[in-house]
């Protein structure tokens, strides 16, 4: 069952990953590039 408190935690892992990739990055990434490095952020915190 997904409960309020699941969605709560995987809300900040997910808020966190992006600003992982957006503090590394700096500058404005192609799309793609952002996602290649959003994945790897996720498989890091797994």
């Amino acid at each position: 069952m997904i409960t309020q408190k699941y969605i709560a935690d995987l809300t900040c892992r997910i808020d966190g990953a992006y600003i992982e990739v957006h503090k590394i990055s700096d500058a404005v990434l192609a799309e793609i590039v952002y996602h290649k490095a959003l994945e790897k952020e996720f498989k890091l915190r797994k």
